[in-house]
């Protein structure tokens, strides 16, 4: 192929490179690294959580004091009547009927859990600005929830509101896919006592650690004994730095957040309905956040003599989140570390190439003159030394020098003795095979030409002789140009 095609071709393949490279190949790296750091979170997280529920249970705190003060004991759901559709009678009948059922199982509900009881003392339960809690003990539930789609709408609107972010970018994905973890406390906060008997009476700090043993000992009856495991807490965290450790643009987010998630007839402690007036407040209100610490209203144990009531905080999350800030930081660093290979490489063929197709393009355009300057100077002959080359060599480039350019038929002559004395070769071995393959008459069979084959049968057969002449082949040259 012709060195100038060559050359062409080599810039061609070098500027798709670059600009497949800097477009799309790199960005398709860094997501394949990606998705291989994300499918090893996932295999890790399934396989630490590895029971059918894909939860634990673990003791945050136990054996701390008891501290309580007598309460009262909530009140029976009343009946509610309808004050709309007077007009109406089929739909305030349907009305009725709606609150009766609910009537009925909220009163239900208060005799399973109050009806019973006749003394109920409250706990000094945990909360967020009360860590030191004397309500006995806590529990941890974690729970594997997969990837989930979480909003980082409120982070953006507060960095712009700060001045970290100075403009909304359009680009921002406001919703983000996480590997997420639910974390929940249970912990008792009230005790309600049965018929008092005069023999035995439990003390709260008795009934409250009666319920521990019940939640956390390998009871059958405990609806919490399959997924019990002590100390999963503490393992769950080391095995998540352990994760981190080894991926490179996912970081867990180890500091919780609120799942925002609510429940159907949400009611908390005492049986109380949960105030929660949504959509009348955002989700950065202070409102907000009060209902969100809200414990809600959760299982109880009971024996003969009391009930030890259970509450659960509504449940945050920690997750696995990419660290866009690294994935950024590595697109740039790869596109230039690239770039910069590719550049070297294409600069180590293009330059031997373009040297080559100069000296080339010399050759041809090169005189008998020139060439034989340039083949007959005595230096030539000092890399591999030898005496009578070199003192032959001195002689004809003299007569050389005292020949003018243009005087043909002395050139010739000199020509002839420099072969014969010198050995050297005036006819260029790349431009004899590239001259081959334009008068090779196979070129022109295809698209019939009889007088073209003609020719370039008759100046294939000269080129092919042995001991071909310069002044024959600078000839065949000058009639290839017919061809």
């Amino acid at each position: 192929m012709n060195k100038k095609w060559i050359i062409a071709i080599t810039i061609i393949v070098y500027a798709a490179a670059m600009t497949y490279s800097w477009l799309w190949g790199v960005e398709s790296f860094i997501k394949n690294k990606i998705n291989k750091e994300s499918e090893y979170i996932s295999d890790q997280l399934e396989a630490f959580f590895y029971t059918k529920n894909k939860q634990f249970y673990d003791v945050i705190y136990s054996n701390r004091d008891v501290q309580s003060e007598k309460t009262s004991i909530p009140l029976k759901p009343t009946l509610k009547t309808s004050s709309f559709y007077d007009d109406n009678d089929t739909l305030r009948d349907l009305m009725n009927a709606q609150y009766q059922n609910n009537y009925a199982e909220n009163l239900e509900e208060w005799n399973v859990r109050y009806g019973d009881v006749q003394e109920m003392y409250k706990l000094k339960y945990w909360n967020d600005e009360n860590s030191k809690a004397k309500n006995g003990w806590c529990l941890g539930l974690i729970e594997y929830k997969g990837l989930q789609e979480h909003s980082y709408a409120d982070e953006i609107r507060n960095e712009l509101l700060s001045g970290k972010r100075k403009y909304p970018d359009e680009s921002i994905n406001l919703y983000r896919d996480e590997y997420t973890i639910w974390f929940t406390r249970i912990f008792p906060y009230a005790v309600g006592y049965f018929e008092k008997s005069y023999y035995y009476r439990p003390t709260v700090k008795d009934a409250v650690e009666s319920a521990f043993d019940f939640w956390t000992n390998d009871n059958n009856a405990s609806s919490y004994k399959n997924d019990y495991r002590n100390g999963i807490i503490d393992d769950f965290f080391s095995k998540m730095d352990e994760i981190s450790s080894v991926c490179k643009y996912f970081n867990f987010n180890n500091k919780s957040k609120p799942t925002r998630i609510t429940y159907y007839n949400e009611t908390t402690l005492f049986n109380q309905p949960l105030k929660y007036t949504y959509p009348s407040f955002s989700y950065n209100s202070e409102e907000f956040e009060k209902y969100e610490q809200q414990p809600l209203d959760g299982s109880y144990f009971w024996n003969g003599y009391h009930r030890v009531y259970n509450a659960f905080s509504r449940p945050r999350y920690f997750s696995f989140v990419k660290a866009q800030w690294r994935i950024d930081s590595d697109t740039t660093s790869f596109r230039i570390r690239w770039a910069v290979a590719l550049t070297i490489l294409f600069l180590a063929i293009i330059i031997p190439l373009i040297i080559t197709y100069s000296k080339q393009q010399k050759m041809i355009s090169e005189t008998l003159y020139d060439k034989l300057k340039r083949l007959c100077n005595p230096s030539v002959f000092m890399k591999n030394y030898n005496k009578e080359k070199i003192d032959a060599a001195n002689e004809i480039y003299q007569k050389l020098l005292q020949t003018r350019p243009n005087d043909k038929e002395s050139l010739d002559k000199i020509q002839q003795e420099a072969v014969e004395k010198l050995k050297i070769t005036l006819i260029d071995k790349t431009m004899l095979d590239d001259l081959k393959k334009k008068v090779n008459p196979q070129n022109y069979i295809k698209n019939y030409n009889a007088e073209k084959v003609t020719l370039a049968n008759d100046l294939y057969s000269r080129l092919s002789k042995e001991n071909l002449s310069y002044n024959e082949f600078v000839e065949i040259q000058e009639l290839s140009k017919k061809l």
